[in-house]
């Protein structure tokens, strides 16, 4: 047990490090995880399309389902606490472009499952812009993956 308590602090880093390294490996132009992507004006328009089983695990809430009036910060944990539709409706550059498509690629998450990010990969970049203030180039990041369009489009 001790030496699991020594080794947590190790680990923590390497994954740390590993999701900073994401957006380097992805703007370097190697093969991603996923092909296809949706973007926030689909999402917005199809809210049919939303799953009606898709959901997420957060400490203290339990699982929460990624649904329209689900609010934003219920699902990643930080941000506002406006419903994820509003989200989508919202303009604007900065906090709001990356809510967009944060909400976007999560969706796009359950949509192309298993061969596209993680929903929890969604909400570690969502969680890791928010502490770091840097919304720009995660927005980004989800931006260009959220812009893959459909196969046989």
């Amino acid at each position: 047990m001790m030496k699991m308590k020594r080794m947590f602090p190790i680990v923590l880093a390497v994954v740390i490090a590993l999701g900073a390294l994401m957006p380097v490996v992805l703007q370097a132009g190697t093969a991603s995880a996923c092909e296809q992507g949706l973007t926030p004006g689909y999402w917005k328009n199809h809210t049919e399309m939303w799953g009606s089983n898709w959901r997420v695990w957060r400490p203290v809430l339990g699982y929460v389902y990624v649904r329209p009036a689900t609010s934003f910060h219920d699902v990643f944990g930080v941000g506002p606490n406006t419903p994820l539709i509003d989200v989508l409706r919202t303009g604007g550059g900065g906090e709001k472009a990356l809510g967009r498509h944060a909400v976007a690629a999560l969706l796009n998450s359950y949509r192309f499952s298993p061969d596209w990010y993680s929903a929890y990969w969604v909400i570690d970049r969502v969680q890791y812009a928010y502490s770091s203030g840097n919304f720009e180039s995660v927005k980004n990041q989800l931006e260009a993956l959220n812009q893959l369009g459909v196969n046989g489009d």
